[in-house]
């Protein structure tokens, strides 16, 4: 489907020339498509995670092991949407202690350059 303004109402609440990528604290929500309720249901004022609900509880917590430079604050999941609070840490050079870029395709070369192979695997997320 194309945008068409005359329909389509929707406008970015991000903060132009913001920089979303640096050290800081931020406060999410993300919510199913149509507002349809697939994490569970509220029942007498508590909510009960249905397996969708589960498996978002679960594997939200897991994105500190994949991102080194995420860590994973409060979450909740309610029926259609979930709010989390996620804070992007500056990784730190194991060789100078200097705040550095997270790891991409891009710099992942350089890294490996200045330190022992296996160890960059590791720091990177690859198997060995």
């Amino acid at each position: 489907m194309t945008y068409n303004p005359a329909k389509h109402h929707r406008h970015s609440i991000r903060l132009k020339g913001y920089d979303y990528s640096q050290a800081g604290l931020y406060f999410i929500t993300i919510c199913c498509h149509h507002r349809a309720c697939l994490y569970g249901a509220i029942e007498n004022g508590i909510m009960n995670l249905n397996d969708a609900g589960v498996m978002v509880d679960k594997w939200y917590y897991e994105l500190e092991n994949k991102y080194p430079d995420k860590r994973c604050h409060e979450m909740i999941v309610m029926p259609n949407h979930f709010h989390c609070i996620i804070e992007n840490i500056p990784i730190v050079s194991p060789i100078t202690d200097a705040p550095m870029d997270a790891p991409t395709e891009k710099n992942t070369t350089s890294i490996i350059k200045n330190i022992s192979q296996p160890l960059a695997m590791q720091w990177i997320g690859l198997k060995q």
